[in-house]
């Protein structure tokens, strides 16, 4: 295990594991599972999740990535040691990505700043931090104390009476940061051959590699939303012909093709009322204003 996980992830899981058999052992908790109305309410997220428009473009993404390592393996750029990190970048950044595209009404502008946050130096501080780490037991001690002060930190935004914490709060999050930073740059300054290698390198390009590989991925998932939401608009709009409406369909997708600025730019600056097109003069409008609006 100590192979697979640092001392700090191994921290993690630990501290976890404690955390779920307390609440298990909690007498309260125990008697909350005979709460119908609360195990109804357990239940939303698990339903919520598997929803098919959730769960299947998670698992196409999940193959899609598949498909990149097994790629970068044939040519030699992914090994069985990089299985960790390429497993917590799909689901803590790769699944994060897609809720965060098809959530936006900007997702053109997520793709730039989608590379930004993952070339920008923050990426070579989280390598260097997560590279090196304190004993096992420093790391027990450190993460619940740095986790309890974030919590804190972060739910202090959230009531104006409690912005003074923040003032005690962040000034700890910052020399904690700093320190952990400075002792782990020391680390690699001192174990530079190491620090060098190889593999080192590999895993700290693998996460940019995925995320710039992602983004064909990501494109098409958001336009597949804009075209889903054009055509909603068209449903729901008035009763015409399923064979009218499968044209204005296809002339929207004419004038739009696979241009993502130009359906965010239909969705979002409301060019034409599609809920109100009930015959062909309407229709020839809207292909006018497309025509010369996007």
């Amino acid at each position: 295990m100590t192979d697979l996980f640092n001392n700090r992830e191994i921290a993690v899981i630990t501290w976890t594991i404690i955390l779920v058999i307390g609440l298990i052992l909690n007498k309260k908790i125990q008697d909350s599972f005979f709460d119908k109305d609360l195990k109804r309410t357990l239940f939303l997220p698990i339903k919520f999740f598997f929803n098919p428009k959730i769960i299947i473009p998670i698992l196409l993404f999940i193959s899609y990535i598949s498909f990149i390592v097994f790629f970068l393996e044939e040519v030699g750029l992914w090994e069985f040691y990089l299985l960790k990190e390429t497993i917590l970048w799909v689901f803590f950044a790769g699944v994060i990505s897609l809720f965060r595209f098809g959530s936006s009404r900007k997702s053109v502008s997520l793709f730039k700043e989608t590379i930004l946050d993952n070339i920008k130096i923050v990426i070579i501080f989280e390598f260097i931090i997560n590279a090196y780490t304190f004993s096992f037991v420093g790391e027990m001690f450190l993460v619940p104390i740095v986790s309890i002060i974030g919590f804190v930190d972060g739910f202090s935004d959230s009531d104006d009476e409690l912005r003074v914490i923040k003032k005690i709060t962040s000034p700890i999050l910052a020399v904690a940061g700093w320190g952990v930073l400075f002792f782990t740059l020391f680390q690699a300054i001192s174990d530079f051959r190491n620090f060098g290698s190889l593999e080192n390198l590999k895993s700290f390009i693998l996460p940019i590699f995925l995320t710039i590989s992602s983004l064909p991925y990501l494109y098409f998932y958001c336009l597949l939303i804009d075209y889903e939401q054009l055509f909603m608009r068209v449903e729901i709009g008035f009763e015409n012909s399923s064979k009218f409406k499968r044209k204005i369909k296809r002339n929207i997708f004419w004038h739009c093709n696979l241009n993502l600025k130009k359906t965010n730019k239909a969705l979002n600056m409301g060019l034409f009322n599609l809920m109100g097109i009930k015959n062909e003069t309407d229709l020839e409008e809207m292909k006018r204003v497309y025509k010369e609006k996007l």
